[in-house]
């Protein structure tokens, strides 16, 4: 049953008596009552607070019990204190940069053992190769000529 409440509840709620707080003057509290949309703001007294004024709506199944009177029927103040949150960012920020910097040496050094396999060593291969064929080449390069002027071909 829509808007029904046990008489019991109503009889503890009723007995419940709360002396009216002090009156917020609080610009964000004032737009969060007349716009019913929920302000928040940064502050900054030595240390960082994020607040929250979030606005209680009258509902239409509030009307029963608090009438029609006002969209809003109360709000809520909720602050948090961002230095705890600022010092868990930090943390881990500086564990994500430690672990791309581990990351950029691991992928170098993989990369060079690659290089050194793959390509480094073929090539070494290669030059060696090349160093001993300009030897032979000139070696009987030097062995021709000796034979020409002994058969007086050379000048």
């Amino acid at each position: 049953m829509a808007g029904y409440i046990e008489p019991d509840l109503v009889e503890r709620i009723s007995k419940m008596r709360r002396q009216p707080g002090a009156r917020l003057s609080n610009s964000y509290f004032t737009r969060a009552v007349q716009t019913a949309e929920s302000q928040e703001t940064y502050e900054f007294n030595g240390s960082r607070t994020l607040t929250l004024f979030q606005p209680l709506r009258n509902r239409k199944e509030c009307h029963d019990c608090h009438g029609e009177d006002h969209k809003v029927r109360g709000v809520v103040r909720i602050s948090l204190g961002l230095d705890e949150l600022d010092a868990e960012l930090r943390t881990a920020r500086n564990r994500q940069a430690g672990v791309a910097l581990l990351t950029i040496l691991g992928v170098s050094a993989a990369l060079i053992a690659f290089m050194r396999r793959v390509l480094l060593r073929p090539l070494g291969r290669v030059i060696i190769a090349a160093q001993q064929i300009a030897r032979v080449t000139l070696m009987l390069a030097s062995t021709l000529r000796i034979r020409m002027r002994s058969a007086g071909w050379a000048r």
